[in-house]
């Protein structure tokens, strides 16, 4: 591919290439972890996922935490792009994941790019870290779109942190669509889990945010923080940002919070 090779860094696996693949009913099982997914890499170094399709998996998992459609887990140098996930079940594992795509425990510098999440139990693209994980950094999430995801937990784009540190984290030129549904009434388009703080340098900018359905538009708790700016957001009906706890139903009242303004001069 032309790419030159990174500096090794103690992982098992170098220059692996996962191209043109159909994936599909991997429907996972009762097995102590999380089954059912799709593509899942790890330990891997100067990576690509790409040009691929993973449909209809997950239903048969009893794990909460996985499956995903295409993922990467503990990781470097890795980039999923120009692929597609639907239809990805949580199965019957406490409502935990089935999402799209996810750049998760231990990667850094990894990309997901110019794929298309939808109609997924979990979130469209998630970015987090597990207990125990190395550090997570340089992480990219750009060109992609959500559609109709986080049916039963998550948001179009979902971050967690389960402990080590997970930082520069770069979300930009997206499209994320939510609506709200019977089962996650608690949906978002930029949603944070509630679980460990996340604040370092943590950016979503120029992304199409649109909520449906009584979905908030974002949703990230208190002690928790992230930059924003020069996003569009639009809702169906009643338009709701929560930012640290505290409920925005619109763009100049989100100013306050010192989000959507850029050497004090509104984005």
């Amino acid at each position: 591919m032309g790419i030159s090779q990174p500096q090794r860094l103690s992982y098992a696996h170098y220059n692996i290439n996962v191209r043109n693949c159909e994936v599909y009913e991997i429907e996972g099982y009762n097995k102590g972890g999380n089954s059912g997914n799709g593509i899942v890499l790890s330990d891997v170094q100067n990576s690509v996922i790409e040009y691929s399709t993973v449909y209809n998996c997950g239903k048969g998992n009893t794990s909460c935490g996985g499956p995903v459609g295409i993922w990467y887990w503990d990781a470097d140098s890795v980039t999923i792009q120009h692929s597609e996930a639907y239809n990805i079940s949580s199965g019957s594992g406490a409502g935990c994941d089935g999402g799209g795509f996810d750049l998760d425990g231990g990667v850094t510098n990894g990309i997901m790019q110019y794929n298309y999440s939808h109609d997924n139990d979990g979130g469209g693209y998630l970015v987090g870290q597990f207990d125990y994980a190395r550090p997570m950094k340089n992480i990219t999430v750009r060109y992609n779109i959500s559609e109709n995801d986080a049916a039963t937990n998550g948001g179009s784009v979902y971050l967690f942190n389960g402990s080590r540190n997970m930082s520069d984290i770069y979300v930009y030129n997206n499209t994320f669509y939510i609506a709200e549904q019977s089962t996650n009434t608690s949906s978002a388009a930029i949603k944070f889990s509630n679980w460990k703080p996340i604040n370092n340098n943590i950016n979503f900018y120029n992304n199409i945010l649109y909520a449906a359905n009584g979905a908030d538009l974002v949703s990230i708790p208190k002690g928790y923080s992230a930059k924003l700016y020069g996003n569009l957001y639009h809702s169906s009906d009643n338009a709701k940002i929560v930012y640290q706890d505290v409920i925005y139903n619109n763009l100049e009242a989100f100013r306050t919070s010192g989000n959507e303004m850029y050497n004090n001069t509104p984005t």
